[in-house]
């Protein structure tokens, strides 16, 4: 089945990257940005086909993955290689389905969002889709070897998810960043490598993440370090204080309402 992507940005790029990784044949996947070099860098680095221009070709699914500043021409770029049978799958933060029905005419719809680390093929994704048929389960069974799929009911659950599926391992990137800035920093360390700090950090990280896998509750496994008037309390008192997660989250909720 043809898979034409409008636009090679990061998303595309770290879906390929895991697509590749599980030996997904790639000669029925179509490329196509402005410039032509990301297109041209996707085709070569994981194989595919680059598109220099979109005149005269068809594609069953057409996946829309330009920025936003783009979205004029992104749409009338999707609009020309899209047909009444084909699906068109948006990875668009701040596009809704009446948008894209509204631009473009197809089959059946799918707005997806998912983050870069597909290419690891641990993605996180939400959707939703306007009907169920051999397309859009080709396209989720696609998705299904680079990523976890969560199937929303209403559009608004994917744009307040966003603050977390998809923007969400950017939060935890700055919070792990500002742990090693403040260890590389302490002078009580100074004699401690970058490279020292670093891997204490992530392999902390790591432990943690262990844990969770093994019990899937948080808060029984706050309350196995956290001892009363200890060390840890006393460091959670103070991040409770500071760290206001609704505030993040409702950021970027209201961040993707003020794009549409």
């Amino acid at each position: 089945m043809k898979v034409t992507f409008i636009g090679c940005g990061n998303l595309v790029q770290a879906i390929i990257k895991g697509l590749a990784q599980s030996s997904r044949p790639m000669n029925e996947f179509y490329f196509y940005s402005p410039s032509q070099l990301k297109a041209k860098e996707l085709a070569s680095r994981y194989g595919g086909n680059h598109l220099d221009d979109l005149q005269g070709h068809q594609s069953e699914i057409v996946v829309l993955a330009f920025k936003p500043q783009q979205l004029q021409a992104g749409m009338n770029n999707a609009h020309r290689v899209t047909s009444n049978e084909s699906l068109v799958v948006s990875l668009l933060a701040a596009v809704d389905l009446a948008t894209l029905k509204k631009h473009i005419s197809a089959q059946a719809y799918l707005r997806l969002m998912t983050n870069t680390s597909c290419a690891y093929q641990k993605g996180v994704s939400t959707y939703l889709s306007t009907e169920q048929n051999e397309k859009t389960q080709y396209w989720l069974d696609l998705m299904k070897k680079v990523s976890s799929l969560y199937q929303m009911q209403n559009e608004q659950q994917i744009d307040y998810l966003t603050g977390l599926n998809g923007s969400g391992p950017a939060f935890l990137y700055y919070f792990l960043q500002q742990w090693i800035n403040e260890l590389n920093t302490h002078p009580l360390l100074e004699n401690i490598s970058l490279e020292q700090k670093q891997s204490l950090v992530l392999e902390t990280l790591a432990s943690a993440y262990a844990s969770l896998q093994a019990h899937a509750e948080p808060t029984q496994l706050i309350s196995q370090v956290a001892s009363s008037k200890g060390v840890t309390l006393a460091g959670l008192e103070k991040l409770s204080q500071q760290l206001d997660l609704n505030a993040v989250m409702q950021a970027c909720y209201q961040r993707i309402q003020d794009l549409k």
